[in-house]
Parts: structure tokens; sequence; C-alpha cells
């Protein structure tokens, strides 16, 4: 999947992934704690699926720049058909 949201985040990023806390102070800068952006995420009220590098419970959960990509579209469809 390429698109141009995908492309502007590959160019902006040099890594394929972004932390939790990255995710939370680049783009939900309005939520204060990483914990409470992973509550949203686990009810499902951001839809976001969060990954790990490994299989590892320490390895940071990260979010693929194709699923912020996928995100970011879905949400501005929303907002147009709105």
């Amino acid at each position: 999947m390429t698109t141009a949201t995908l492309a502007q985040l590959q160019r902006r990023y040099t890594l394929p992934y972004l932390t939790l806390s990255e995710l939370r102070a680049e783009h939900f800068p309005h939520i204060r704690t990483d914990r409470h952006l992973r509550r949203l995420i686990d009810t499902g009220e951001l839809q976001i699926t969060l990954q790990r590098l490994h299989a590892s419970k320490r390895s940071p959960l990260v979010v693929t720049l194709e699923e912020l990509a996928r995100y970011l579209d879905a949400q501005l469809q929303r907002a147009n058909a709105a």
C-alpha cells in the first residue's frame, strides 16, 4: 500500500515505525500519558494496531508507518463524509 499519506510519513521519519511515546507526542499531544493512549487503543476508541518488535514483553510497543497512514486516511474520509 502506497498512499500520499504514507509517502509523507516515510519522508518525515527515518524508521518504518513509531514507538508509542513518539506516536503520542507527534500525533496525539492532547493525550497526556502513554498509558491513557494504550487504553484508548485497547478499548477500540482509536483504531490503531500496536505491535512489539519481538516476542519479549520488554520490547517497545510500536505502530508501523503503514498502519498510521491507514488510520490518518480513514480519519480524513470520516471528516469529509460528515
